[in-house]
């Protein structure tokens, strides 16, 4: 299994699906797929190995973005990260109640994107830790190494070790 990131990306542009394909790949993520309708989102989401997902609002002219947010949060459990040029206000704010990890507004900086998925990242671990769902679904965790964030599953792990205010980790 792969200890790097894998992303899922829901874009019906294809220059922005592209552009954003490249800079998670520059940064040594993971591309698990490309869904540019609501039909191949659902059907990415069921099939694909991804940790988080980056979601337009705006898919073929509909707010379709908005529902494939709230069926993340209600059944794939996945932190997802909302990518949008939208701007009108009562969609903003029904896109905030799907409850996405964050939202950045195109064109997104590389930098900002990665800052933006490592947060995301790190939040929705510490949101499992806090309330205590370790479930089935949960069979893999997150560590940071240096300045990101490693993919690890549970039955890699050897052994874990505390070493005062560290862990140490054998998988």
């Amino acid at each position: 299994m792969s200890e790097e990131i894998s992303v899922l990306i829901i874009e019906d542009e294809s220059e922005w699906y592209e552009s954003i394909s490249m800079n998670l790949q520059d940064f040594g993520y993971i591309v698990a797929g490309i869904a540019s309708t609501f039909e191949d989102a659902v059907n990415s989401l069921n099939n694909c190995e991804y940790d988080i997902v980056l979601l337009d609002i705006n898919l073929n002219k509909r707010n379709s973005g908005i529902e494939i947010g709230k069926l993340i949060s209600a059944h794939y459990r996945k932190p997802y990260i909302f990518i949008t040029s939208v701007s009108d206000k009562n969609i903003l704010k029904e896109a905030v109640l799907a409850g996405p990890s964050a939202y950045l507004g195109k064109p997104v900086s590389p930098v900002s994107l990665i800052a933006t998925i490592q947060s995301a990242i790190n939040n929705f671990q510490n949101h499992i830790v806090a309330h205590g769902k370790v479930e089935d679904d949960y069979s893999f965790f997150f560590v940071k190494s240096g300045n990101k964030y490693k993919r690890i599953a549970w039955k890699e792990v050897v052994c874990i070790r505390s070493e005062k205010k560290y862990t140490c980790l054998l998988y």
